[in-house]
């Protein structure tokens, strides 16, 4: 029984965006009214730890804890082995090249936040490829196998 999803389906079509790639559209927006990601960026809140201190995190920690979280996602979805994720892995692989582009030539691209969210969509691109190889290669030898 195969679980390849149709790739003409709603939910296919879904699957196959690049997570990281709502990230950058959302980043871009949140620059555009103004958010500050760089130095001086106000903190949104404070949690006090059991330790004593104080975390205070800023939109830009916010963006790398989602980043994190959708890159562990992106890694699920590239175990499929289908035609679906190589397109997936081809739209991630463009996903880093905007990400590139928009932090050499951007001002609001220029700060770490949005490198360490450019070099997760470049592992999110890598990783996808040879996660998704390594699962086709088990696929084949299951089916010579069998």
């Amino acid at each position: 029984m195969s679980t390849v999803k149709n790739p003409t389906s709603i939910f296919g079509t879904v699957s196959m965006i690049p997570l990281l790639g709502v990230l950058l559209v959302i980043y871009l927006l949140l620059a555009i009214t103004g958010a500050n990601f760089g130095e001086g960026a106000k903190s949104l809140f404070t949690i006090t730890l059991m330790s004593g201190a104080k975390w205070a995190p800023t939109i830009g920690d916010l963006f790398v804890i989602v980043g994190t979280l959708l890159m562990f996602v992106e890694t699920i979805k590239s175990t499929r082995s289908s035609v679906i994720s190589n397109v997936e892995n081809s739209l991630s692989m463009l996903v880093f090249i905007i990400y590139l582009v928009l932090f050499i030539v951007m001002p609001a691209a220029g700060t770490s936040t949005f490198l360490v969210l450019t070099l997760m969509s470049l592992l999110d691109a890598l990783g996808g490829f040879i996660v998704s190889s390594t699962a086709a290669r088990r696929d084949v030898n299951v089916n010579q196998i069998v």
